[in-house]
């Protein structure tokens, strides 16, 4: 019996593909996804398959999968539904590894037409050779497969350590664009669709064992056989967090999901008690799989929940400190040594000292600012410095009142005191108002947020979502502690 992992790695690194139903017409999604594929750098051999059509993009194209001289490991199938499954056929007849339908119109249609279609598939690939994914899916992307979901071509071509398996095309293609301007990249992405044949389940045992993925994301709206899911998530949250995003919890999202990829959603009672069971980490939203996917990413130890604030501002100072304990983090008082410490540096009009430190003026001198930084790390209380900026454009909103060098090492502090202080940071870099004129301050803004993420701080646009982020990475941690 052949490895499941040596199977599916076929399926993420294949040496040919073949494309049916691309076409002259570039708008098709056929067409697209040749396109995507070659843009994308693809170094396999692609073959292109329609009965109409001898070349393609530069590339013979055959009129059925059959007539393709060598072997195909992998096809992806973009034809209208009524012709999916006698194309299928082909590919079961030619012993192709992976099909991959991107078709829709099957059982997310509701009609007795399209179930009907799904029934004829299921009895051509059960018991072959032919695994099929779909349909109604937009496929696979691998960076270090040279593959990329429909049509994707612009997403980025280094890999990460992050695998994300979606029922939804349309999430997976915005988590992946989402995902890539926090810096975080990926091993594998799969959309799956209607789980005819290969489900979520089977995904998740690969992953489990890939050694290039670290942290595994999920977006489900049904689970096909909820005792082995159930099994392998458990099996998964003790070697590698498992981030789930579950769609159709209420009345109107069930009924949504239904129509979607077919599917029946579940109970939310259920699902809550599954959570608290297996370690796996709800997501709340697509904003919330991706704070909680990046956390995972730069952070490498569990850490405590108490927190240092320092901020500029009375009342960001008082909001940040709710929004902390809101979520489950604890904002102790410093020590007094701590306390005197940053009351010599400190600027000595407006400003609070004790935890969150309010310092008043944002034109604390960066030497001072960034002592400052350290000293509340290192105050033994203390688990994880969190940092936060608002006030960006008073440097670079219109007139500038420092010089480029004091803004410089202002807003880069988190990132000169970090080696110093060995315990994790988090910035919250607050977005910036949409005029034309703050439109520098927001180029300003994007840059300190990259170079903070390349020397692995977190980066959040708001205190709410930096504190419920590292709440959850924190509570899988706790949960691990319990369940070894």
């Amino acid at each position: 019996m052949v490895n499941n992992q040596t199977f599916f790695n076929k399926l993420f690194y294949p040496k040919s593909v073949a494309i049916i139903g691309a076409s002259a017409k570039l708008q098709k999604f056929g067409s697209r996804y040749l396109d995507a594929l070659l843009n994308f750098g693809f170094k396999g051999k692609i073959y292109p398959v329609n009965p109409t059509t001898s070349e393609i993009l530069g590339l013979k194209c055959y009129k059925s999968v059959k007539e393709i001289p060598d072997t195909v490991d992998v096809a992806f199938i973009s034809v209208p539904a009524h012709f999916v499954p006698k194309v299928v056929m082909d590919c079961v007849d030619k012993k192709i590894n992976f099909v991959v339908v991107f078709s829709s119109g099957f059982s997310e249609t509701g009609l007795e037409e399209g179930k009907k279609l799904e029934e004829e598939l299921l009895k051509i690939v059960k018991g072959s050779f032919t695994r099929l994914i779909g349909p109604n899916c937009f496929g696979v992307y691998c960076p270090g497969g040279g593959l990329t979901l429909l049509p994707g071509a612009d997403f980025p071509r280094e890999s990460g350590s992050v695998a994300f398996i979606s029922q939804s095309g349309g999430l997976a293609e915005r988590f992946c664009i989402y995902a890539r301007s926090l810096g975080l990249r990926f091993s594998k992405v799969v959309s799956y669709g209607n789980a005819l044949d290969i489900n979520e389940s089977d995904l998740l045992e690969y992953l489990i064992k890939d050694p290039e993925t670290r942290i595994i994301a999920m977006y489900i709206e049904s689970i096909k056989d909820s005792k082995r899911f159930m099994k392998l998530i458990k099996e998964a949250t003790r070697v590698k967090p498992v981030i789930i995003w579950k769609g159709g919890l209420t009345e109107v999202g069930s009924k949504a999901a239904k129509s979607h990829t077919g599917a029946i959603a579940g109970k939310k009672e259920i699902w809550h008690a599954f959570f608290r069971q297996t370690g796996a980490i709800k997501a709340e939203g697509l904003e919330d799989l991706v704070d909680i996917s990046l956390i995972f990413q730069l952070f490498s130890k569990p850490c405590g929940r108490n927190v240092a604030i320092v901020c500029v501002g009375g009342g960001m100072a008082v909001a940040s400190a709710d929004a902390c304990e809101i979520y489950g983090l604890k904002v102790p008082d410093f020590q007094p040594e701590t306390v005197e410490k940053i009351k010599m540096l400190a600027q000595p009009v407006g400003v609070s000292l004790r935890n969150p430190v309010d310092l008043g003026s944002p034109f604390t001198p960066p030497e001072a600012y960034q002592e400052i930084l350290k000293i509340a790390a290192l105050d033994p209380k203390i688990d994880v410095l969190m940092v936060l900026v608002w006030h960006l454009p008073l440097f670079y909103g219109g007139k500038t009142f420092v010089d480029e060098d004091f803004a410089k090492k202002t807003f880069e502090a988190p990132i000169y005191v970090k080696n110093s202080i060995k315990k994790p940071i988090i910035l919250i870099l607050y977005e910036t108002p949409l005029e034309l004129e703050m439109l520098n301050a927001e180029k300003v803004r994007r840059e300190i947020k990259n170079k903070h993420i390349e020397v692995g701080i977190p980066v959040y646009p708001n205190i709410e979502r930096a504190a419920r982020a590292l709440t959850k990475f924190i509570e899988y941690h706790e949960f691990l502690r319990r369940n070894p």
